[in-house]
């Protein structure tokens, strides 16, 4: 465990400011020690506040990192750390291990290994229960962050984010009680994209950003959106084969590369679709504009989630996230492009059987319309082609469907936009 005192700590805001200096005049490298050179900060598996650091050589830089524990029987804090040959330095117990030294000792920066099994005693959570986690994460942009901070999506015209990953060990658990559905083994990185605007009312919500690099259930896992009972916020979990072009099932090492950018506006799109940045006043739900100009990548985490019972463990190496800025030409036809991109809603509303459904594109797109149930069954493609900007307006006849309620969704690139209409007969 090292105590910081007082010395380092002004040693350490000194090394900060030349840092956010430094880094602002490089490549756009958002992510600060990639490497894991300057160690962990650990944090209490219950209460999350900061328990120590743990590191593997000696210097007097404090962790840019922070290790998350969430639900874990024990604390890598009260591990002590041995050395292994060519400077490796090894922090284990009967429910995790950590790896981290010099590249040139085992070929990685960072080892994460889980126990969970030994976690819960051999029997499997129910799906009330909480779980153990093992991850590693940092703040990207303010507040409290070390780094250059990211800027505005609108102000970006490239986000790539680089990885390597090696299934090092696994070995899932299944019998009596297994159900795949609660009990799964995955290995995840996660970006919150999150509004940083001036709307005090929307000022710090989020939505979870996904790179799958593992799941056991799923050697090429699809893309994935639901609701997060934890956070209260969306995840939005990018489609495997979009970030990889192997699986890490074959325990061999996966390189993992891809433009967040377009992803990170599809995901918080798809947030404010559902209304995760609109807010109640005055009795009345208040839906803000989408304007990409208030979200920023505000932060990431990378590491395993344990729900079910197993042991294993990754290897990793050459973790980036680079920013790259749009001109001022991309950032004003961007700012055109959502500002003039609409859906009305259809008349009449309740209609029976036939209403029309109207909409503005700001720029010539590829656009589809498509009506669903209640159930978030396609029912019918009104529009699949590709159209010039301006209004348009198609008419949806409801004569062979039941009464009820229906949505349809219009998506035109990487914009998306769903409204509600009521079928009365």
């Amino acid at each position: 465990m090292i105590r910081i005192n007082n010395i380092i700590i002004l040693m350490f805001l000194s090394i900060s400011i030349f840092f956010r200096v430094s880094f602002s005049q490089e490549n756009g490298e958002l992510l600060v020690d990639t490497g894991f050179d300057w160690g962990l900060k650990v944090l209490d598996p219950s209460s999350g506040q900061l328990q120590g650091s743990i590191i593997w050589q000696d210097i007097d830089i404090a962790p840019f990192w922070e290790l998350g524990q969430w639900s874990s029987h024990s604390s890598a804090i009260d591990i002590f750390g041995d050395t292994l040959d060519l400077g490796m330095v090894i922090w284990a117990d009967s429910n995790k291990i950590l790896k981290m030294g010099t590249r040139q000792s085992e070929g990685y920066d960072l080892y994460l290994g889980v126990n969970s099994e030994n976690e819960f005693g051999g029997v499997y959570r129910t799906s009330v229960q909480p779980w153990p986690h093992l991850l590693v994460q940092q703040r990207i942009s303010p507040p409290e962050n070390i780094g250059p901070g990211c800027e505005p999506l609108l102000q970006l015209s490239e986000l790539l984010f680089q990885v390597d990953a090696c299934l090092d060990t696994v070995n899932i658990i299944k019998k009596e009680g297994y159900y795949s559905g609660i009990h799964a083994a995955q290995f995840l990185i996660y970006f919150t994209v999150q509004n940083l605007g001036s709307n005090p009312k929307l000022f710090g919500k989020y939505v979870w950003l996904g790179v799958q690099v593992y799941d056991d259930r799923n050697q090429s896992p699809p893309k994935y959106v639901a609701h997060d009972d934890g956070t209260k916020m969306l995840i939005y979990s990018i489609a495997y084969d979009e970030t990889a072009d192997s699986t890490t099932h074959s325990g061999k090492w996966v390189h993992f590369k891809t433009d967040l950018l377009p992803h990170a506006k599809s995901a918080v799109t798809e947030a404010w679709n559902r209304g995760y940045f609109s807010y109640e006043d005055g009795g009345s739900t208040v839906t803000p504009p989408l304007n990409f100009d208030d979200y920023k990548i505000g932060g990431m985490n990378m590491g395993w989630e344990a729900p079910g019972m197993f042991y294993a463990a990754f290897k990793v190496r050459n973790l980036s996230l680079r920013m790259s800025l749009a001109t001022a030409i991309e950032q004003n036809l961007e700012t055109r492009k959502t500002k003039d991109f609409r859906l009305y809603k259809n008349y009449p509303n309740p209609f029976n059987p036939k209403t029309v459904i109207g909409y503005q594109l700001s720029v010539i797109s590829s656009v589809e319309l498509t009506v669903y149930n209640y159930l978030g069954q396609r029912v019918q493609t009104l529009v699949n082609e590709q159209q010039q900007a301006g209004m348009h307006s198609v008419s949806f006849d409801g004569s062979r469907f039941a009464s009820g309620v229906y949505f349809y969704k219009l998506q035109a690139g990487d914009l998306c936009i769903t409204k509600k209409m009521l079928l009365v007969k």
